[in-house]
């Protein structure tokens, strides 16, 4: 599992301060050549402090707003909702009181719908069943040319074979 920012600069302020530790032993001559090193690595250290603050900062807030966005979503999912099913029960109501004469003229319309999509499929059928039969016809026709004609070679064939 990979460490997360906070925790690296964490690291990074752990090894800055071990190193302003031995920074700190050093003798008194090189202490004051180091102070100005050691504020200068302390600022550095407080900035990246700050830097990893106002960037968890800038995180929190965001999923913050992300959250609230979803909140806010929802909410207005769920007001849709119920305004539709206020809706329904109320068209539900008009239709149990029969004071409604919409459905009645939406079945009728359906069922108008339906039946002249039932008579067309009919013609259809009946269409192809005609080409069918008078394919078969033809079919028959040819079948009975053709056993004549085979009959007709038999006997000639007969006829030669006697000769």
């Amino acid at each position: 599992m990979m460490p997360s920012n906070s925790s690296q600069n964490k690291d990074i302020i752990k090894d800055m301060t071990s190193e302003l530790l031995e920074v700190s032993e050093v003798s008194e001559s090189e202490c004051d050549e180091k102070s100005e090193e050691k504020d200068n690595k302390r600022k550095y250290i407080s900035r990246v402090c700050e830097q990893d603050i106002s960037m968890n900062s800038s995180k929190e807030e965001s999923k913050k707003q992300s959250k609230k966005k979803t909140k806010h979503e929802k909410n207005i999912s769920i007001k849709e909702i119920s305004r539709q099913l206020i809706e329904i029960n109320s068209k539900l109501s008009n239709v149990l009181m029969k004071d409604d004469s919409c459905l009645e003229n939406m079945i009728e319309k359906i069922v108008g719908q339906m039946k002249n999509s039932l008579l067309h499929r009919i013609a259809l059928l009946e269409s192809k069943l005609f080409d069918r039969e008078s394919e078969n016809k033809n079919l028959k026709k040819e079948i009975d040319k053709l056993h004549a004609e085979l009959n007709a070679e038999k006997v000639m064939n007969r006829e030669t074979l006697i000769k």
